[in-house]
């Protein structure tokens, strides 16, 4: 998830913004295809911390990036 600002547009798929900062970030553990598992996740995580926003690590075997958001449910892919 993100927080926009300045000038925002909603485009046909998705939000587009002069400023944008991470509210979240959400690291997969796998990657596609699904079955292959992704390298040292937990270390990717760590090191985004930098960011000083909260981290998670999300286990899921969708395959579309889509699945994933929905996965979330509404308020991240609402953002």
């Amino acid at each position: 998830m993100v927080s926009l600002w300045g000038r925002v547009v909603e485009c046909k798929r998705g939000w587009r913004a002069s400023h944008a900062y991470p509210k979240i970030i959400y690291v997969p553990t796998t990657r596609s295809p699904y079955w292959l598992r992704a390298q040292r996740p937990q270390e990717i995580a760590l090191a985004l911390t930098d960011y000083g926003v909260p981290v998670e690590l999300l286990d899921t075997d969708n395959r579309h990036p889509g699945q994933a958001v929905a996965a979330l449910g509404p308020e991240a892919a609402r953002g």
